[in-house]
């Protein structure tokens, strides 16, 4: 009966010491998972800060776009008038080029 009860406190020591073996990869892992943790957080904080700079890059460009073209809409009607001017010499000279067509 000793010999049983020998074989079993052996089982439960190795059963104890790879549980004990286990924790300890755990724990290791854990640690490692924390430090990780640790570094995104920073990665992410940082990248926040590049968002927001190039957020109010983006917005002062719009603000520049805006303000360029209210200036723009101001010369618009000279431009037209160019366009304009432009688009009845094209059509002339497409009329000349149909009149020389049917000579």
């Amino acid at each position: 009966m000793t010999e049983s009860i020998q074989r079993k406190i052996q089982l439960i020591s190795s059963k104890m010491k790879d549980l004990h073996s286990f924790l300890l990869d755990e724990r290791a892992k854990n640690a490692k998972l924390i430090t990780d943790i640790s570094t995104l957080r920073s990665e992410l904080l940082e990248k926040d800060e590049e968002l927001n700079g190039k957020n109010h890059y983006i917005m002062e460009k719009e603000n520049q776009l805006v303000k360029m073209n209210e200036q723009n809409t101001v010369s618009v009607p000279e431009e037209s008038l160019t366009r304009s001017h432009e688009i009845d010499e094209l059509v002339k000279e497409i009329e000349h080029c149909i009149s020389q067509l049917r000579k």
